[in-house]
């Protein structure tokens, strides 16, 4: 199982891979800060390695160079939606806006939209979506979201090491 998070801010990055970690995640996590590095691993990927392609990736929405809003018309222009229709897309944003969600959600391959900051509960969910294929959407829908111990220890509610 691999999860790409795409994001350019450095230090949620750092928090968002210790929480992985304290969570049990046991797949791949690649890490990019901008949009046009995940997209050079994922053409590489889809080339040479179709197996390994992301179950997951997690995409801010406003970063430089190219934005989320890009990166999802880029990653459908390559019919990755299709040809890799088992990846689901989690957008990230600290944007308030109802249009921001609404147009992510047009994309087919969004299956949720996360606000900022992310949190453990968030990221269990994250991984739970990895882990759980096509049963993604319907869980999106579900108010009480099954907990799914494939690649993480749960509770989700545990406190972050630090935390009180």
């Amino acid at each position: 199982m691999r999860i790409l998070l795409i994001d350019d801010d450095a230090i949620g990055n750092f928090i968002c891979r210790k929480i992985f970690e304290h969570l049990g995640f046991n797949g791949q996590l690649d890490i990019t800060t901008y949009a046009r590095d995940a997209i050079q691993l994922l053409e590489k990927l889809a080339a040479t390695s179709r197996e390994q392609f992301p179950s997951l990736i997690m995409l801010d929405l406003n970063m430089p160079l190219m934005n989320g809003f890009e990166f999802l018309e880029y990653y459908q222009d390559r019919g990755w939606h299709q040809s890799f229709s088992q990846t689901g897309i989690i957008m990230l944003s600290s944007s308030i806006f109802p249009k921001d969600e609404r147009r992510s959600r047009s994309f087919p391959a969004v299956v949720d939209y996360f606000t900022k900051p992310l949190s453990i509960e968030k990221i269990h969910k994250a991984i739970a979506y990895s882990c759980s294929d096509r049963l993604r959407r319907v869980w999106a829908s579900s108010p009480a979201a099954p907990v799914y111990h494939c690649a993480a220890k749960g509770p989700p509610n545990e406190p972050y090491p630090g935390q009180n």
